[in-house]
């Protein structure tokens, strides 16, 4: 398992994300985060609402 700690920038939120890999190339990540929204900067610009 690896897990990386990331420190938010200007918003101040701290999000944790960890990987798992079980078999051969399956890989399984959980995000934990408080920011309200921690998909943000990986979300599609027609997911966002809005858009």
């Amino acid at each position: 398992m690896a897990k990386v700690e990331i420190f938010g920038g200007i918003c101040g939120f701290h999000t944790t994300v960890r990987a798992t890999a079980e078999r051969g190339r399956t890989v399984e990540l959980k995000v934990e985060s408080e920011c309200p929204d921690p998909l943000f900067p990986i979300r599609p610009v027609w997911c966002l609402p809005g858009l």
